[in-house]
Protein backbone atom coordinates (compact mmCIF):
# COMPACT_ATOMS: atom_id res chain seq x y z
CA UNK A 1 0.00 0.00 0.00
CA UNK A 2 2.66 2.47 0.69
CA UNK A 3 4.27 1.97 -2.67
CA UNK A 4 0.74 2.84 -4.57
CA UNK A 5 0.99 6.65 -3.63
CA UNK A 6 4.76 7.41 -5.14
CA UNK A 7 3.43 5.68 -7.97
CA UNK A 8 -0.04 7.80 -8.02
CA UNK A 9 2.13 11.04 -7.29
CA UNK A 10 4.43 10.20 -10.37
CA UNK A 11 1.25 9.26 -12.68
CA UNK A 12 -0.59 12.69 -11.41
CA UNK A 13 2.98 14.78 -12.59
CA UNK A 14 3.46 13.39 -16.07
CA UNK A 15 -0.45 13.31 -17.05
CA UNK A 16 -2.22 16.44 -15.47
CA UNK A 17 0.50 18.52 -14.74
CA UNK A 18 1.11 19.48 -18.92
CA UNK A 19 -2.83 20.25 -18.47
CA UNK A 20 -2.28 22.65 -15.81
CA UNK A 21 0.52 24.66 -17.26
CA UNK A 22 -1.13 24.72 -20.87
CA UNK A 23 -4.07 25.95 -19.24
CA UNK A 24 -2.00 28.34 -17.26
CA UNK A 25 -0.15 29.46 -20.43
CA UNK A 26 -3.69 30.93 -22.36
CA UNK A 27 -4.32 33.79 -20.70
CA UNK A 28 -7.57 35.20 -21.99
CA UNK A 29 -7.63 38.90 -22.24
CA UNK A 30 -10.86 40.35 -20.72
CA UNK A 31 -11.69 42.80 -23.86
CA UNK A 32 -10.21 43.24 -26.49
CA UNK A 33 -10.21 46.61 -28.77
CA UNK A 34 -9.85 46.24 -32.64
CA UNK A 35 -9.06 49.48 -34.27
CA UNK A 36 -11.59 50.43 -37.52
CA UNK A 37 -12.07 53.78 -39.63
CA UNK A 38 -15.86 53.90 -38.25
CA UNK A 39 -14.39 53.30 -34.52
CA UNK A 40 -12.94 50.85 -32.39
CA UNK A 41 -14.62 47.96 -31.72
CA UNK A 42 -14.26 47.04 -28.08
CA UNK A 43 -14.81 43.16 -27.34
CA UNK A 44 -15.79 41.62 -24.24
CA UNK A 45 -14.37 38.01 -23.62
CA UNK A 46 -16.29 37.80 -20.12
CA UNK A 47 -19.65 39.35 -22.14
CA UNK A 48 -19.16 36.43 -24.35
CA UNK A 49 -18.06 33.91 -22.10
CA UNK A 50 -21.75 32.96 -21.10
CA UNK A 51 -23.17 32.91 -24.83
CA UNK A 52 -20.92 31.33 -26.68
CA UNK A 53 -20.61 27.39 -26.24
CA UNK A 54 -17.09 27.36 -26.34
CA UNK A 55 -13.75 29.06 -27.78
CA UNK A 56 -13.60 27.28 -31.01
CA UNK A 57 -16.86 28.93 -31.81
CA UNK A 58 -15.32 31.98 -32.76
CA UNK A 59 -11.14 30.96 -32.98
CA UNK A 60 -12.15 27.93 -35.62
CA UNK A 61 -8.67 27.22 -36.48
CA UNK A 62 -8.74 25.70 -32.40
CA UNK A 63 -5.74 27.71 -31.64
CA UNK A 64 -5.63 31.22 -30.73
CA UNK A 65 -3.61 33.74 -32.97
CA UNK A 66 -4.52 37.08 -33.48
CA UNK A 67 -6.92 37.29 -36.48
CA UNK A 68 -4.59 38.97 -38.98
CA UNK A 69 -1.99 36.36 -38.59
CA UNK A 70 -4.16 35.12 -41.37
CA UNK A 71 -7.25 36.73 -42.20
CA UNK A 72 -6.08 39.81 -45.06
CA UNK A 73 -2.84 37.84 -45.27
CA UNK A 74 -3.55 34.29 -46.80
CA UNK A 75 -5.65 34.04 -49.91
CA UNK A 76 -8.20 31.12 -48.84
CA UNK A 77 -8.88 33.40 -45.69
CA UNK A 78 -11.40 35.95 -46.07
CA UNK A 79 -10.04 39.85 -45.20
CA UNK A 80 -10.34 40.15 -41.70
CA UNK A 81 -13.05 42.70 -41.44
CA UNK A 82 -15.55 40.73 -43.62
CA UNK A 83 -14.71 37.85 -41.29
CA UNK A 84 -15.68 39.48 -38.12
CA UNK A 85 -18.62 41.40 -39.89
CA UNK A 86 -20.12 37.82 -40.82
CA UNK A 87 -19.43 35.93 -37.55
CA UNK A 88 -20.18 39.20 -35.05
CA UNK A 89 -23.35 40.23 -37.14
CA UNK A 90 -24.41 36.73 -37.98
CA UNK A 91 -24.18 36.05 -34.25
CA UNK A 92 -25.97 39.09 -32.98
CA UNK A 93 -28.49 38.50 -35.64
CA UNK A 94 -29.42 34.71 -34.27
CA UNK A 95 -29.66 35.91 -30.77
CA UNK A 96 -31.77 38.97 -31.48
CA UNK A 97 -29.28 41.82 -30.79
CA UNK A 98 -29.09 44.72 -32.69
CA UNK A 99 -26.12 44.74 -35.86
CA UNK A 100 -26.21 48.52 -36.05
CA UNK A 101 -23.00 50.06 -37.12
CA UNK A 102 -23.19 52.46 -34.33
CA UNK A 103 -23.88 49.35 -31.89
CA UNK A 104 -19.74 48.03 -31.88
CA UNK A 105 -17.83 50.62 -33.38
CA UNK A 106 -17.18 52.87 -30.65
CA UNK A 107 -15.87 57.08 -31.53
Amino acid sequence: MKILWPIALLVFLFVAAPVLSEQEELKVPDEVTFPARLGDVHFSHIDHADWVPDCTTCHHTGDYPKCSSCHGVREDARRKTDAFHMQCKGCHQEVGLSTGCADCHIR
